[in-house]
């Protein structure tokens, strides 16, 4: 992180004795406070609110996006415990996989670890057969195509025969 940020870094080395006598909570309250702007819970909210699964993007890859946009929120009253995280993913995962998780019941479940669990699960599944309807697809185009160009190939043969006779 220092590498990255030379200003804080600078920052923790000229004030060490009094940030070694914080406790983390205090110590991410004045590194908030000195080097991030007045609006940042703002953005920070927005970002986590608005943060949707895509459809190409996996249920995991898209809840660590969620929970560590969330995290960052931590401390503030932006943040969002289990009922109302749960709520926000709920309204944000992929419309296909929100229909199996509907089919499956998945609401059910009420345990949030076990709820993310189960819509992993069904997402793994999902991922599973677009792979294979894409794979499929590619499979026909290339056959398509392999008969066209056989088909082609056949056709300039004859026209070159004819020509030449």
């Amino acid at each position: 992180m220092c590498g990255r940020y030379p200003n804080i870094a600078y920052h923790i080395d000229n004030n060490e004795e009094e940030i070694l006598e914080m406790t983390f909570e205090d110590f991410i309250a004045h590194i908030r406070k000195n080097f991030l702007q007045d609006n940042w819970v703002r953005k920070a909210r927005r970002d986590r609110n608005n943060f949707k699964q895509l459809p190409d993007v996996s249920f995991q890859e898209f809840l660590t996006g969620i929970m560590h946009r969330n995290l960052l929120l931590q401390n503030t009253s932006a943040f969002l415990y289990e009922a109302s995280m749960r709520d926000l993913i709920d309204n944000n995962i992929d419309e296909d996989l929100n229909a199996h998780a509907e089919k499956e019941r998945v609401q059910d479940e009420v345990d949030f670890k076990k709820w993310c669990e189960a819509l992993n699960a069904l997402d793994r599944k999902r991922m599973h057969k677009r792979k294979r309807a894409e794979k499929e697809a590619e499979d026909a185009i290339r056959k398509r195509q392999k008969q066209a160009l056989t088909v082609n190939r056949g056709g300039n043969t004859k026209t070159s025969s004819s020509t030449i006779l």
